[in-house]
């Protein structure tokens, strides 16, 4: 009677195993393949802000902003992370 109910236990705890395996394998591969959506990207520029131009240099968007009550500036956006990595001032 013992073996049996360590063969059960041990099949139980497999299956357990084998279930939360494929869950974590769908969530890593769902967090992966989920599409980041750049429609509606935040700068921390104040109201009245334009931009001028954009270059990407290496992975890395440079975008010239005016206006708002400001001097001229260089934000570098890094579309991976999807924020702001500095403000460079121009003027």
């Amino acid at each position: 009677m013992n073996g049996l109910k360590m063969i059960k236990s041990l099949v139980f705890l497999l299956t357990f195993l084998i279930f939360f395996g494929l869950v974590m394998c769908t969530k890593i591969i769902y967090d992966n393949n989920k599409e980041k959506s750049l429609n509606n990207i935040n700068l921390m520029q104040p109201e009245g802000s334009s931009i001028k131009n954009i270059v990407e240099v290496d992975k890395d968007l440079y975008i010239m902003i005016k206006g708002g009550g400001l001097n001229d500036r260089i934000a570098v956006f890094s579309p991976q992370k999807h924020k702001v990595l500095y403000i460079i001032n121009v003027n």
